[in-house]
């Protein structure tokens, strides 16, 4: 939103609320292993989606181990593992 944005820019304390945001979006992706393993079925499930959004954590996981930044090298690992416990449950679970 324009107001999270501004508040990024403009607050001293931008690491603090990105750390939140961005945590906040794991919710919905931590979801999506955990309906797979329930319901033990993939459903609608796109490999190459799953694919190119790991491929792009990885990437904002080296920068922000090389600029230091505290917010991304927690955050993107974090969705890292996720993304490789939902490919590893596609795997298990595909085609049922």
């Amino acid at each position: 939103s324009p107001l999270a944005l501004l508040s990024m820019i403009f607050l001293p304390w931008k690491d603090d609320l990105l750390f939140v945001i961005l945590g906040i979006s794991l919710v919905p992706l931590a979801d999506q292993p955990l309906k797979i393993w329930l319901a033990r079925k993939t459903g609608a499930l796109d490999l190459r989606f799953v694919a190119m959004f790991s491929v792009s954590a990885v990437f904002w996981t080296i920068y922000g181990f090389a600029t230091k930044n505290w917010v991304l090298s927690i955050i993107n690992p974090t969705a890292v593992v996720i993304m490789a416990i939902t490919v590893a449950l596609w795997f298990k679970y595909r085609g049922r």
